[in-house]
């Protein structure tokens, strides 16, 4: 679906696909668009060896604990263009526009993948605010959110 709305003119996937059977789900529903290519390998692995301000778009649904998280948003800050979008899964809250916080959404950051991943959210951007919408959640990278990045 994201595919069909994009449009992109290329599609890079970055994941290590340990299990066979997701890897040829993957493959097979992403089979019709010449213009993808798949990366079995861990984002922290795959994502530093990438261009900066190659791509437009980064969405993440990757490795759920805190501290991968939070790099993986780093480093797609590092790769998205300006005004490009970062985006991810699995944050788990209801629709709304928020400055981000974490003292406002007191979470227990433990095993909990949507509080593994809010945290994440709210360690590089706090201060700021995150459009979220059902689990998924996006910022424009602006100048001033580009640098967050650190890189």
């Amino acid at each position: 679906v994201m595919y069909e709305v994009l449009r992109p003119s290329r599609m890079v996937c970055v994941d290590p696909w340990t299990n066979a059977f997701s890897f040829s789900i993957a493959c097979d529903m992403l089979a019709k668009y010449q213009n993808v290519r798949f990366l079995r390998n861990r984002s922290q692995d795959a994502l530093p060896e990438m261009l900066t301000d190659s791509f437009d778009f980064v969405y993440i649904d990757g490795d759920h604990s805190k501290e991968v998280c939070a790099n993986d948003i780093r480093q797609a800050l590092r790769l998205v263009r300006l005004y490009g979008v970062v985006g991810g899964h699995d944050y788990g809250l209801p629709p709304q526009k928020i400055t981000v916080n974490p003292e406002r959404f007191p979470l227990t950051y433990d095993s909990d993948i949507y509080a593994q991943v809010h945290a994440a959210v709210c360690s590089v951007f706090e201060g700021y605010y995150v459009d979220a919408l059902d689990c998924d959640w996006w910022v424009i990278v602006t100048p001033e959110i580009k640098k967050l990045g650190g890189m």
